[in-house]
């Protein structure tokens, strides 16, 4: 189905993951596949610049569809630079937290 190589980037998908949760995702799928008709998509609150340590940057090689959240206007230009390439992913220049919480106070 798919697969997955650390150094190469010739057609395989890249595990950019921190611990290989991707890896470990993908695999499961292989086991579980989801039902027909349920659409391959992830969330990514706080995607960084989409590659670094990014758990959704390989489903995004896999063709995944995605909804990428990065508050910080220097690193959302990396991250939409880096994901040009992928135009499933929508990417979000916002926050993401409890209503009505600004970041300034502590969430209980």
């Amino acid at each position: 189905w798919m697969r997955l190589k650390a150094a190469e980037w010739h057609g395989a998908i890249v595990d950019t993951s921190g611990d290989g949760q991707v890896g470990f995702l993908l695999r499961e799928l292989q086991i579980r596949p989801l039902p027909a008709g349920i659409p391959f998509l992830v969330v990514d609150v706080g995607a960084h610049d989409g590659v670094w340590q990014s758990n959704s940057h390989p489903l995004l090689q896999a063709g995944w569809g995605g909804v990428l959240f990065e508050p910080h206007a220097r690193t959302f230009q990396r991250l939409v630079w880096n994901l040009m390439a992928f135009p499933k992913a929508r990417l979000v220049r916002a926050a993401v937290g409890l209503y009505g919480n600004r970041g300034d106070e502590t969430a209980e």
